[in-house]
């Protein structure tokens, strides 16, 4: 048991090595940062090896292992901070609905549950459109709909008068990032919903080749949301994780609502779609159900999160819904 703590503890400390030097730069890399939460899994066992042991060295070690995994995910351990709530709160939601292989009942009933005043979707198709529009239509009047085949599409559902603006997001993207201007009671806000190319696999090189993609993408999202002034909201499925290079850029120039005012790792991805699924389908792969959290809600510095929360699931998609509270603070 010892002898298994001590290999164990080098080929985690080996993959935080390499994570601090080369981020997502080579390989599986970025991979392995997305999953990294899963191992420290192991970590308990030896803990107890080592105290059992009274190996002090290996104890040192695994305490530091320990220190390693509370400074990458503690903060979503402890109670949110409680946000100003005087001013008013705008509520939100983003959801991934899995295009054509999606249930509409499904997805309607969860977008439902949420009552938001603003919804972004992402694999958006035709059905969906013909469906969705309708059925919401009387809660969220407002609709700027971009319904695309091949799970290519994005919709952004509003309680609020939208419009879309003149700007194109330069990167490979999965469909058009929607970039819009809503009137939220006088006042301005803009909005950007987007769908990030996914992790192909297996082969190295296509890992590689999405990998630079996704990251080049959002590199010009982050561009773009840093040369707002005023109050912006993005949100979607960015198939990246904390501890990936994407998300970084993101995070460097507005809050994420999960981390600001989420509780646990907040898992979106994979979901069970249909009741008998024990695990999902994605590429090549077959994995865990609730893996990663890939699906975020970003914000500038006029709002705080006064709420993040996963939306009610009731299967019909592989990605649960994000739902966010974000309270105005002011220019």
């Amino acid at each position: 048991m010892r002898r298994a703590g001590v290999w164990y503890l080098a080929l985690l400390f080996l993959w935080f090595l390499l994570y601090l030097l080369f981020g997502d730069g080579f390989g599986y890399l970025g991979l392995a940062n997305a999953v990294a939460v899963y191992f420290f899994l192991p970590l308990p066992i030896a803990l107890l090896s080592a105290w059992r042991s009274r190996d002090r060295r290996l104890l040192a070690a695994s305490l530091l292992a320990a220190g390693i995994f509370a400074w990458l995910w503690g903060p979503l351990f402890w109670p949110p901070t409680s946000a100003d709530t005087n001013g008013p709160a705008l509520r939100m939601m983003t959801v991934n609905v899995l295009g054509k292989a999606g249930q509409p009942e499904a997805v309607l009933a969860s977008i439902q549950a949420a009552d938001a005043d603003l919804v972004f979707i992402q694999e958006f198709t035709p059905d969906l459109a013909s469906s969705l529009s309708l059925d919401l239509k009387e809660a969220l009047p407002y609709q700027v709909l971009d319904p695309r085949g091949e799970s290519n599409g994005l919709a952004v559902f509003s309680r609020f008068p939208i419009e879309r603006l003149d700007v194109v997001l330069q990167g490979s993207w999965r469909g058009d990032p929607q970039v819009l201007r809503m009137d939220w009671e006088g006042q301005a806000i803009t909005l950007v919903n987007f769908h990030a190319l996914s992790t192909g696999g297996p082969s190295p090189r296509l890992v590689a080749y999405t990998t630079r993609e996704r990251l080049e993408a959002i590199s010009s999202l982050a561009d773009f949301a840093a040369g707002e002034s005023g109050p912006l909201i993005v949100a979607g499925d960015a198939n990246t994780t904390r501890l990936n290079a994407p998300y970084k850029l993101l995070d460097a120039v507005l809050d994420d609502a999960w981390w600001e005012a989420g509780w646990g790792l907040g898992h979106t991805f994979p979901g069970r779609v249909n009741p008998d699924d024990w695990l999902t389908r994605v590429s090549f792969f077959l994995i865990p159900h609730w893996l990663v959290r890939i699906d975020h809600v970003f914000y500038s510095a006029q709002f705080q999160a006064g709420s993040a929360a996963l939306a009610e699931f009731n299967g019909g998609s592989d990605h649960r819904g994000l739902v966010t509270d974000l309270v105005w603070q002011g220019d």
